[in-house]
């Protein structure tokens, strides 16, 4: 399959935030609509920043997902 990935998230609180490398917990939901061969999907994978504060609204983000598969 072919398809899109988009981020959402908060402003980061630095310039550190962006290059740091974190562990991140996430769970995927996603589902797809067979048009014969074609089948257009669509995912959403909320996340969580793991070591961040639970109660901080940066360490949350939701990454949307979509595209085409071919089957075959």
């Amino acid at each position: 399959g072919v398809g899109l990935d988009a981020l959402y998230t908060v402003q980061p609180t630095s310039l550190q935030a962006l290059v740091d490398l974190q562990p991140v917990l996430h769970v995927l939901g996603g589902a797809e609509l067979r048009l014969g061969t074609f089948g257009l999907f669509a995912e959403i994978v909320p996340s969580y920043l793991v070591g961040q504060d639970f109660a901080d609204s940066s360490a949350y983000f939701v990454r949307l997902r979509g595209g085409v598969n071919v089957h075959f």
